[in-house]
């Protein structure tokens, strides 16, 4: 977080407001720039390193941790911008990525894949998911909120979050949805904790297809948004057999793809 004076309206005051930051974030992969995302940084770094790696996953340069040899922030005082840099070896036999249109915005659309055949064949076999309830949907809003401090304090993060039911397994918060749900899947990769099977990924916005790709790397068995999908997504979840529901507030749910159990 930083701090900006800001003039409040219609009283116009000026005061201290805290704002979230924004910052570039460099995969480097054996030394050739992949990427540049534009992210909420941490200060341990480790949000950075959980970041890069479900972002290698879900982009399918890497299928499993052990793809990786090494992954690191730079850490060379030297080096320009090093706080926002992190240094990924890939492991032996592990095809380096070909130079890709990767978007380096916070809303990254396709980012690199470039046909749904592609995707398709990457994809992990799916066993029939179970479908979340709504119980359990209603309860995952407000338990994401409780644990958003920053978004609290600024107003101006996302946040990701997986469940097991109606128990928060893990969330983070980021100024992009698609970083936010890298981190999460990134910090199971790392964790060594995929697929997420029986779990439910929960998403503060709207819903696109790489939402909709980055769940079905990751293994899980619903997808559930605040806001509303595209129609992209709502096909893809449909094909691969993704619970999909959107507009989940006070106790209400739009189920586009799969199912939604109305009991406990």
């Amino acid at each position: 977080m930083t701090t900006f004076q800001v003039e409040r309206l219609p009283s116009g005051h000026v005061e201290d407001d805290l704002i979230a930051v924004e910052a570039p974030l460099e995969i480097v992969v054996d030394g050739v720039p992949l990427a540049v995302l534009l992210r909420t940084p941490s200060t341990t770094r480790e949000d950075d390193l959980d970041l890069a790696a479900g972002f290698l996953l879900t982009e399918g340069v890497i299928e499993a941790l052990d793809d990786l040899a090494g992954l690191t922030p730079c850490i060379d005082p030297a080096a320009l911008d090093a706080d926002n840099r992190v240094l990924v070896a890939l492991a032996a036999g592990v095809p380096r990525p070909t130079p890709r249109a990767f978007a380096a915005g916070t809303s990254c659309g396709l980012c690199g894949v470039s046909t749904l055949e592609d995707l398709a064949r990457r994809l992990p076999p799916r066993a029939p998911a179970a479908p979340p309830t709504l119980t359990a949907i209603g309860a995952m809003e407000p338990a994401v909120r409780s644990a958003q401090a920053a978004f609290r304090a600024s107003g101006a993060l996302h946040a990701a979050a997986v469940f097991d039911g109606a128990t928060l397994m893990d969330h983070a918060e980021d100024v992009g949805r698609h970083n936010a749900v890298d981190k999460v899947i990134g910090r199971a990769l790392r964790a060594r904790r995929l697929p997420l099977v029986g779990r439910v990924l929960w998403v503060s916005g709207r819903v696109s297809f790489d939402l909709v790709q980055k769940a079905l790397v990751a293994g899980l068995d619903a997808l559930v948004a605040v806001g509303a999908p595209t129609s992209l997504a709502v096909e893809l979840a449909r094909a691969q057999g993704l619970h999909l529901v959107g507009f989940s507030r006070d106790g209400r749910a739009n189920v586009y793809a799969g199912q939604c159990l109305r009991g406990p």
